[in-house]
């Protein structure tokens, strides 16, 4: 319901400055003053959702209360080890990944902007659901 609807209106603000500054006979600050007002528009919606969601309608948004505590199974240093060394493996695979960009670059014809600003995440989404 209302997470659409915001969902919607910030999708029709990032698009409405672009396609206002493809009219004719527009200047660049029409553009930015019609950006300053859609960031006002923008920030009072988000204010009132979150009165909306914390204050008038708070039931809506609490989750079930016979949710039983978990136990824990890990003890805190171990848990921080785990982390520690997840953290790494990470870092070493993405500098694998980051070098590679530039080889996959040029190989396929793909601006390297797009393979990371597009491709990456999607990729990286992807992994995430399976």
């Amino acid at each position: 319901g209302t997470n659409v609807s915001c969902l919607v209106l910030s999708s029709l603000a990032l698009t409405l400055p672009t396609i206002f500054s493809c009219i004719p006979e527009t200047t660049a600050e029409d553009g930015v003053m019609l950006s300053r007002i859609i960031s006002l528009v923008m920030g009072f919606v988000y204010v009132a959702f979150l009165v909306f969601q914390l204050r008038t309608h708070a039931d809506l948004f609490v989750g079930e209360e016979n949710e039983d505590e978990e136990e824990v199974d890990l003890a805190v240093s171990t848990s921080i080890c785990m982390l520690f060394g997840t953290t790494l493996c990470v870092a070493y695979c993405s500098e694998f990944l980051v070098d590679s960009i530039e080889g996959v670059s040029s190989q396929y014809g793909l601006p390297s902007a797009f393979i990371g600003l597009i491709l990456l995440p999607i990729v990286g989404n992807a992994a995430e659901h399976t």
